[in-house]
């Protein structure tokens, strides 16, 4: 009855009374926009019932207090009920439904009050209506997205989002697109353009329901072939900001993944498989695309990639020159409004971008010098540019000036046409030559080309620019001059008002007596060699002969802060080999006012004289192989080297010169003699300090071309693997060697680029002898290429493509791909590392763990108690100096327990009633002590020996630690090694007896383990290690931080003051070779018959904190995956 009475219309009473507990209310009385007195329409009864529902009354008010606190929703039930009814009433009649229940939704739109609790009640009518089949699913969910706000004034009700998200999995494919199209056309275009942090956490539960909607694997495909909003929304025609930033670490042309990017070769349109309809912006040349995408860091790295590949057209150009005469035309237009001069570091960091951008598109062919410097002429005549027409014209002399190189390279007779940009039927560099004084004749007026007034010779940055039109010209009739038949030419007369600049630097030039003119202002100097970078007789005499014979003697100027004594003598860098005393680079204010030719004319020079100085003729080592004489640059040549390297990226591309030297380095010579050998080894030691410390970004990133790095790592595994004498030899110079290899490959594998990183890791995974021979290379290779999958998605497959390297091409199929590999590895991997492999691949690897779980563990167990009993017998013969003992050949059976019989050796030797025997009356050279015996001992192995010990010596204390990072205290049996005292004897190894290094003992806790509970064992003792009163580790790291300026900072830095300060950190923490700890441990006469001089390799860069970098990220990476708490090292 009580139904019947809710349903038909109100009596007019009834109505009175509710309009009079409205106005007690202080409720609104405007009239809706239908009729509640109607009989017969159910879409207005509808209505009517959910307004009386959220709408509050007398006889609401009085009842509420009565109302059953165990069932508050007994209201919305019946009124959902009463609702039902009513659509059942029309289910029939599907042209009554669907408006009825859309009738719903528009009471969100036109009602002002009790919005939320109206809105909750529609959704509960919604959802009950399908639950009891009167609407169809699709109807619902329609209903529910269309009930959402997305002007985000009303609070998002999340039921709505549970219950779309749960019917998706039951709605058929052109369901799915319905939805997408509700979504992202009919609603998307109401919501506001600018959204505060409430209303995007708002709209957070939406992304997710659009990303199920859209991430269907099977159906994505044809959803956006056939659905065209979404096709355009996908599409990158307008929506340049979507273009991935070439920077990214993610991003790669080798791809698969990126090749929907590349433009098509015919009419440079974006190559998007989407039906979409014919637009005219389909097929035009996309010059803002072009602009936006050039004005991104490493802009220019695109230019070569940015076209899709065509069997038709071999070598495909983009054609950027009205892109590059817009970002011209627009940075000189911005220097007109700036506030900031010019030459301020905000604005040359643009101009340095744009000129990088427009030199390497002209020496590329993606722009035409002539076609470019007829496009700039009417602009600049028609506008007058004040500000930057100095920076114009050094745009163009960085072209120029390497353009005129390449001509040189070129034998055929219109290679200067080709490269200018000009036909050869159109004469010799005529046309190029008449724009250029066009525009110099535009730009510059007779009062603005004095000198004196526009420039300081302190001002290097600002006068080699002023002087940059005055270089051009030099150019220009140098390449005149030396065509053939240029004899029959006329020679081309300057303007007068540049004739002035021409005869002020030929004065430099005739003034510049033994060097003392242009040594004296480096101003001068660079506007010289600008201006004569392709005239090598006069850059050879007044440029190199200036610059490189002030870093290899002394000087008033550049050494004035290094004591007179140090001047007289040889400089001493650590380890002991002598240089020269120069410590004094090349400025980077000097650098930078060098064009990028003229960079490289002084870092190909300077790097040939290294070679030079270092590796001599052999037949002079011959001549006199008693008293060989091992020369090294000075520490001021190897930094300027590094920092011409840093300075531009155009200085050495794609690092083919540096390359080529290292790799001629490591080639074997047959018959070599052992001076070669070592001369040859000192000049690889200095290209990888240079490569693992100072160019690191460039060498190992994206810069510097991937085959040659590809080749270069391979050439390095041989070396380690291969070459008798780094595997085998102990001499002291082949450990260091090894320890710098295995520093290359750690900063290769940290450096490295996610693309280029997984194509690395397969080529080095099919060489079957790196798998055996060194696992944790491959492990560490292994386990970022992962990481890099991770990131980039498991869908990716390498394609080394066309490496130049011998390598044979990778199988890239579903049956042999680099994530097949991992399981026929046979591996065991920690189960926190398993996290980051795939799902597929860590459900093979655990089955793997399991079925083998019982056998690992007992020979784990098998394992250790064979160290402990092999060093028990070896501690014994350690203690009694037995040295016949030692010299034995030892078998390949025996476990490496070297490193633990001599950490139980010191541990007991801290008790008082311990003493190290003495022999009686020991001949002095023939029985040495204790600590000679092991330094003896240890400098007769090889570098992969040495490894062996670290790895059993790391495994033998996470045996007697493992109750270290658990909430139990240490259990019966583990009470004989306490904690400080390990540390103790831990950090003496290291530190004041220097019996392992620190990179190597770090290296194998990074890699070495392969389960949970000794990795997390490990990590646990290093902490305690850094915290313990006994560690030297944390204060010899500070005094390295005090003095080593971040990579960021190397080029500006003052290097005089860093090798000072790294000498002087080495004198206070020396780092000895095994040999030199075992001469320094006899007594005096035993010292004197020691008369051999230990060959050590040059260290300019390498201190502790350098060599350990990559190894503490390897170590932060574990102990985030760990997921250990500071608490867990306590």
């Amino acid at each position: 009855m009580t139904s019947n009475v809710e349903i038909c219309a109100p009596s007019t009473s009834l109505a009175a009374n509710e309009k009079q507990t409205e106005q007690q209310h202080s409720f609104p009385t405007k009239p809706s926009n239908f009729n509640y007195l109607a009989v017969g329409r159910e879409e207005e009864k509808l209505k009517w019932l959910v307004l009386q529902h959220v709408k509050p009354s007398t006889f609401k008010t009085i009842f509420e207090p009565m109302m059953s606190n165990k069932k508050p929703n007994r209201r919305d039930e019946l009124t959902c009920v009463q609702a039902c009814m009513l659509l059942k009433s029309i289910q029939e009649f599907p042209d009554k439904l669907e408006p009825a229940c859309y009738g719903l939704i528009n009471l969100l739109n036109s009602e002002t009050m009790h919005l939320y609790s109206l809105d909750k009640i529609i959704t509960k009518i919604i959802t009950t209506a399908v639950e009891e089949k009167i609407i169809s699913l699709l109807l619902a969910c329609q209903l529910l997205v269309t009930s959402i706000d997305f002007r985000m004034e009303r609070r998002l009700n999340p039921e709505k989002i549970k219950f779309v998200r749960k019917s998706i999995e039951q709605m058929d494919y052109k369901n799915l697109r319905d939805l997408v199209k509700l979504l992202l056309v009919e609603k998307l275009d109401k919501m506001d353009y600018l959204l505060d942090e409430y209303q995007h956490q708002q709209l957070e539960p939406i992304e997710e329901l659009v990303i199920d909607l859209v991430d269907l694997s099977l159906k994505i495909r044809e959803m956006v072939a056939s659905f065209r909003p979404l096709a355009e929304i996908g599409c990158m025609l307008g929506r340049s900001w979507m273009w991935p930033v070439p920077a990214s670490p993610i991003f790669s042309w080798n791809s698969p993944t990126w090749g929907v990017w590349k433009l098509d070769d015919r009419q440079c349109k974006l190559h998007f498989k989407t039906h979409l309809p014919y637009n005219s912006e389909n097929s035009s040349p996309q010059t803002y695309f072009q602009y936006i995408l050039f004005k991104q860091p490493h802009g220019q790295d695109n230019l070569n990639h940015i076209l899709r590949s065509s069997p038709q057209m071999q070598s495909l150009k983009l054609q950027c020159d009205e892109v590059i005469q817009i970002l011209i035309l627009e940075a000189m237009s911005a220097m007109e409004d700036c506030e900031q001069p010019v030459l301020a570091p905000i604005n040359q960091y643009n101009w340095l971008h744009l000129s990088h951008l427009v030199t390497y598109a002209l020496l590329m062919g993606h722009c035409t010098l002539y076609q470019l410097l007829h496009m700039l002429l009417p602009p600049l005549q028609s506008c007058q540019y004040l500000h930057a027409k100095e920076e114009l014209m050094w745009i163009l002399l960085q072209y120029i000036s390497n353009a005129k190189s390449i001509e040189k390279q070129l034998a055929s007779g219109s290679s200067t046409a080709s490269v200018l940009g000009l036909p050869s039927s159109a004469g010799f560099d005529t046309e190029n030559r008449e724009l250029v004084l066009q525009i110099f004749n535009v730009l510059y007026t007779d009062n603005s080309m004095n000198w004196g007034n526009s420039c300081s010779t302190e001002q290097p940055l600002e006068m080699v620019r002023f002087f940059a039109p005055a270089a051009i010209w030099s150019h220009l009739v140098t390449s005149i001059s030396a065509a053939p038949g240029s004899e029959q030419i006329p020679q081309p007369q300057p303007p007068e008002k540049l004739r002035k600049l021409i005869d002020f630097i030929e004065n430099q030039l005739r003034d510049n007596k033994d060097q003392k003119q242009l040594e004296r202002n480096t101003a001068l100097l660079a506007v010289v060699a600008n201006s004569y970078s392709n005239n090598h007789d006069v850059f050879v005499e007044h440029v190199n002969n200036t610059v490189f014979p002030e870093l290899s003697k002394v000087g008033q100027q550049r050494n004035q802060t290094i004591s007179p004594t140090i001047q007289q003598e040889k400089w001493t860098l650590p380890c002991g080999r002598k240089t020269e005393p120069f410590l004094r680079a090349l400025e980077l204010t000097f650098l930078d006012s060098l064009t990028f030719h003229a960079k490289r004319q002084l870092y190909n020079y300077a790097l040939n004289r290294v070679f030079k100085l270092i590796l001599p003729p052999l037949g002079h080592q011959q001549q006199q192989p008693s008293s060989p004489i091992f020369r090294l640059p000075s520490p001021a040549l190897v930094e300027s080297i590094a920092r011409l390297l840093l300075s531009t990226e155009l200085c050495d591309q794609d690092g083919a010169n540096f390359f080529y030297h290292a790799l001629l380095t490591l080639k074997p010579v047959q018959n070599e003699s052992q001076n070669m050998f070592l001369a040859r080894n000192d000049f690889l030691a200095l290209l990888l300090e240079l490569l693992n410390f100072r160019l690191q970004n460039i060498g190992f990133g994206w810069k510097w071309d991937f085959g040659n790095r590809i080749t270069f790592i391979l050439k390095i595994i041989d070396q380690l693997l291969h070459n008798k004498n780094i595997e085998q030899s102990p001499m002291p110079c082949i450990i260091q060697m090894a320890q710098l290899l295995e520093q290359t490959l750690l900063r290769f594998a940290q450096c490295t680029f996610p693309n280029d990183l997984i194509i690395a890791s397969a080529v080095v995974l099919t060489k079957t002898y790196i798998v055996k021979f060194s696992p944790e290379i491959c492990r560490i290779l292994l386990l970022k290429a992962i990481r890099a999958f991770k990131l980039l998605g498991d869908v990716y497959k390498p394609s080394p493509g066309n490496l130049s390297t011998d390598v044979q091409p990778i199988q890239t199929t579903d049956e042999k791909t680099l994530m097949d590999m991992i399981p026929q590895l046979g591996w065991q991997w920690p189960r926190f590392e398993l996290q980051w492999f795939p799902t597929n691949l860590q459900q093979v690897l655990h089955k793997q763990m399991a079925k083998n779980e019982e056998e690992l563990t007992a020979k784990h167990s098998q394992k250790l108690l064979e160290l402990e009993q092999a060093s028990a017998q070896e501690m014994q013969n350690l203690v009694h100096l037995n040295i016949e003992y030692f010299m034995q050949p030892r078998p390949s059976s025996q476990p490496p327990t070297l490193f633990i019989s001599i950490f139980r050796c010191l541990y007991q030797s801290q008790f008082t009633n311990f003493q190290f025997p003495q022999p009686q009356n020991p001949p002095p050279s023939s029985t040495p002590n204790f600590f000679a015996l092991c330094y003896k001992i240890l400098g007769a192995l090889a570098n992969r020996e040495l490894h062996q010990l670290t790895n059993a010596l790391i495994d033998w204390l996470a045996s007697k630690c493992e109750w270290l990072g658990q909430d139990s205290a240490p259990t019966q049996g583990h009470d004989e090694y306490d904690l400080p005292h390990i540390l103790k004897i831990l950090n003496d190894m290291l530190f004041s007896h220097q019996f392992l290094s620190v990179d190597r003992l770090l290296l194998s806790v990074a890699i070495h383990p392969t389960d949970d509970q000794s990795n997390k064992t490990l990590l646990c003792m290093l902490a305690a290690l850094l915290e313990s009163k006994f560690s030297q580790l944390p204060e010899r790291l500070h005094a390295c931080y005090t003095f080593a300026p971040s990579h960021s900072q190397t080029t500006s830095s003052n290097s005089e003051e860093f090798f000072m300060q790294m000498v002087e950190y080495y004198k206070k923490y020396p780092e000895y070779s095994l040999a030199e700890l075992y001469r320094r441990s006899l007594n005096p006469q035993a010292q004197q018959q020691q008369q051999e001089i230990v060959h050590n390799l040059p260290v300019y860069y390498g201190h502790l904190a350098e060599r350990i970098c990559p190894i503490v990220d390897i170590l932060l990476q574990k102990a985030i995956s760990m997921d250990l708490k500071p608490a867990d090292s306590s």
